[in-house]
This record gives structure tokens, sequence and C-alpha cells, in this order.
């Protein structure tokens, strides 16, 4: 889980009615996480199931976009690629509107 995502599951303990992106548009809202692309670590756990050897932790880097993942990627540097051609997509998109 990303921070993010943490930080969503711990809003929702406390109120179980609200969505996930009911939480996120509060705390984009209120500035407690960033608008745009952010790269954050994550643990996952990769299953054993039908192999030999147990799970296992292992460290992801994820691109979130207004808090939401878009990208899981096994090395940072595929995350900083990731994020680095949809910014210039969003830029050129943007230029090109105005």
């Amino acid at each position: 889980m990303t921070k993010i995502e943490q930080l969503v599951a711990a809003v929702k303990l406390a109120h179980p009615e609200r969505t996930d992106d009911e939480i996120i548009a509060d705390l984009l809202e209120r500035g407690l996480i960033h608008r745009g692309y952010v790269i954050d670590e994550s643990m996952e756990l990769h299953s054993n199931v039908g192999k030999p050897q147990p799970a296992a932790l292992v460290k992801k880097w994820v691109v979130l976009k207004d808090g939401k993942p878009e990208f899981r990627a096994d090395t940072e540097q595929e995350a900083i690629e990731y994020r680095d051609r949809w910014m210039r997509n969003d830029e050129a998109e943007e230029g090109g509107e105005g």
C-alpha cells in the first residue's frame, strides 16, 4: 500500500460510509495530498499459490495522479519514465487547448 492508500484506509475506518473517491477529493481539497503525478513506494505481497517457495513482500514503485494509483513498476526508474512521459503528454494537451 502507498502512503495515500494507507491514509484513505484510515479515514475509511472512521467514516465507512464515505467512498474512496470522496475521501481522496477531500484530501486533495485540503492540500493533504499532492495534485498531479507523484511516485511512492509500496510493499506488496506476492502470492505463493501453486509455487513451492513462500509468499514474499516485494517493493513496488507506484505512480499516482491526483492521489489515485495509475501505474506500478518494479523499479524506480520505470516509474520515473512513466511519470515523465505522462507529465509531458498532459502539458502538451494543456498547451494545445490554450
